[in-house]
């Protein structure tokens, strides 16, 4: 009785690298259904975030005492402020007084 061994289909080099290219492949399934989930999770919160900042929190005003004097004579303040020349296009720094 001679044995004839019979050698399996997956025994070849080319086959094991396709069998192992396919479960890679077959593993990026369940890896881009858990990117999904994150990313929703990521909206939900942004959301929930800006819900909750818009129903409890609103324009703060943040203010100390002040104190008011009166004068009697007018008072003039000098201001400066910087211009472009739309001509030129230099800046020009123009002083003004405010009464």
């Amino acid at each position: 009785m001679s044995e004839d061994k019979q050698v399996p289909s997956y025994s070849s080099l080319g086959t094991r690298f396709f069998i192992v290219g396919l479960l890679v492949l077959l593993m990026f399934i369940p890896l881009f259904f858990v990117g999904l989930v994150i990313n929703d999770r990521k909206g939900l919160q942004r959301s929930t975030v800006q819900s909750i900042g818009e129903e409890w929190g609103g324009a703060q005003t943040v203010s100390g005492p002040q104190l008011i004097v009166p004068v009697g004579a007018p008072v003039t303040v000098r201001r400066t402020r910087e211009v472009v020349n739309t001509d030129t296009q230099e800046v020009e720094t123009q002083s003004f007084d405010v009464t």
